[in-house]
């Protein structure tokens, strides 16, 4: 019940659970497709295989690893795919209010494993996040994924109030 709960301190208690039970099986809602399963509190032990995973995609050009590593480390709703070994071969993360909005961010999987649903159930499980669940708009931006992120309910969204952005210094 800790993921329904989703207090602070029940997903990293999830994983001490999992880290210090690993011959228990692991409970079906972390069971991916192709043979992964999802790690709902990942931190530095993920953080680099994440950050190699998403150097040098468009989204990412001209962020340093270091920024990217930070924004990870410190993202309310961050979930990682590993393959049977342990390595980590999808990766997807979001911030938000808890409230009103939340922002979806870095969503990759290996190369050799699209096409075989793990997108889909990353970010199907990050909506479910108790960071995410409750928000009642979830944005991101894409420029290529737009049919893969229709299948999962998106859609363009036109607010009718002009969106304002300021660039750090």
């Amino acid at each position: 019940g800790l993921w329904q709960r989703g207090g602070p301190g029940d997903l990293a208690a999830i994983r001490s659970v999992r880290d210090a039970h690993s011959a228990h099986p692991t409970p079906s809602w972390m069971l991916g497709p192709v043979g992964t399963t999802f790690e709902v509190a990942p931190d530095v032990r993920e953080v680099e295989a994440a950050v190699a995973m998403l150097e040098g995609q468009y989204w990412n050009e001209g962020v340093e690893a270091s920024r990217i590593r930070r924004a990870h480390l410190a993202s309310p709703a961050w979930i990682v795919a590993k393959d049977s070994v342990g390595a980590v071969v999808g990766t997807a993360r979001a911030v938000g209010d808890d409230a009103k909005v939340a922002l979806i961010y870095d969503v990759a999987v290996q190369p050799g494993l699209r096409g075989q649903g793990l997108g889909r159930a990353l970010v199907e499980l990050l909506l479910q996040h108790p960071r995410v669940r409750d928000a009642r708009r979830v944005l991101l931006r894409t420029r290529d994924a737009q049919r893969f992120y229709a299948k999962l309910g998106f859609s363009s969204y036109a607010s009718s109030n002009e969106l304002l952005g300021r660039m750090a210094s």
